[in-house]
């Protein structure tokens, strides 16, 4: 080669592979109930990750819930709650 060849290259961008971030959904829970129908909570600030950190806060040093969960503006006593669930 020359001092004075020039040398043709072609050039072509690679687009890296990103996994497209899909925001987390926030968590929801149903509350099943001894009486009445059941009550379905959206909570905001948790995502579906965090059920089970969720659920094991509500339990007492015993591994009971207390006498009644005060959720937002819902006043729920633990002897009507059946079960609860994620949705």
């Amino acid at each position: 080669m020359t001092e004075n060849q020039v040398i043709e290259a072609e050039y072509t961008e690679v687009e890296e592979n990103k996994e497209e971030e899909t925001p987390a959904k926030p968590l929801e829970v149903k509350i099943v109930l001894h009486e009445g129908e059941p009550i379905v909570m959206t909570f905001q600030k948790l995502t579906e990750d965090d059920y089970q950190e969720w659920a094991n806060s509500l339990l007492d040093s015993r591994g009971k819930l207390p006498p009644a969960l005060i959720i937002g503006t819902f006043f729920i006593p633990s002897s009507n709650i059946q079960y609860f669930e994620q949705v």
